[in-house]
């Protein structure tokens, strides 16, 4: 990790600590603060690519007027633990994308979590050109949906990455939520969430649309 961020993780972990403790959770008060610093490293370091003419996602002429994303606060209770269940016969099948594009995905896992008092499942997709690469093997890609789609998001819909876990758990952290790279410049081919990865709810965590 970049020693630059190291007092902003340690600034993080003590404004937060207290409503940390506030959520239950079968994860710990260090593993929550972690994840809260990760994510203010993540973003920084998205705004740094952003800002880079060779990496960046955004119109070649935008770039030297670009100050930074925008993003909903980030938020603890968007930080929830997942029963993960790998699906051993998931279908292969080709993604919609925004182009005439078809990626083929396998359905790999379903992930099972609460928000507030009701269930969700989101489905996992493990890219099968990506897959027999060796620093993508054990990556899973979690396009989905929800009702800020439009209004403060992205009208297509957001993506999520995880990695494959060990056990039968892992955290899903709705506040490293990103915008395809299409939110920012129509060039881009981008999978479009399936039906089944449309939520019922907002998620308010994630990064915002991109003005």
């Amino acid at each position: 990790m970049n020693l630059f961020y190291v007092p902003l993780i340690l600034i993080l972990i003590s404004l937060y600590s207290g409503h940390v403790r506030s959520q239950k959770s079968v994860f710990s008060d260090t593993e929550y603060t972690y994840h809260i610093a990760q994510t203010q490293v993540y973003r920084a370091e998205q705004d740094l690519k952003f800002k880079n003419e060779e990496k960046s996602p955004l119109i070649l002429d935008s770039i030297p007027n670009f100050n930074g994303l925008e993003y909903f606060e980030i938020d603890p209770g968007y930080i929830v633990p997942a029963t993960y269940k790998h699906l051993k016969n998931g279908r292969v099948f080709e993604m919609k994308t925004t182009t005439e594009r078809l990626p083929e995905y396998r359905d790999y896992a379903e992930l099972t979590f609460k928000l507030g008092d009701s269930t969700y499942v989101l489905h996992a997709y493990q890219n099968l050109a990506f897959s027999q690469k060796p620093d993508y093997d054990s990556s899973l890609f979690v396009p989905f949906t929800d009702f800020t789609n439009g209004i403060e998001s992205y009208g297509g819909g957001r993506y999520m990455d995880i990695k494959i876990p060990k056990g039968n758990l892992l955290i899903l952290d709705f506040n490293r939520s990103y915008n395809p790279y299409c939110a920012y410049n129509e060039r881009y081919s981008c999978p479009v969430p399936p039906e089944e990865n449309k939520l019922k709810l907002r998620i308010e965590a994630g990064v915002l649309k991109y003005h």
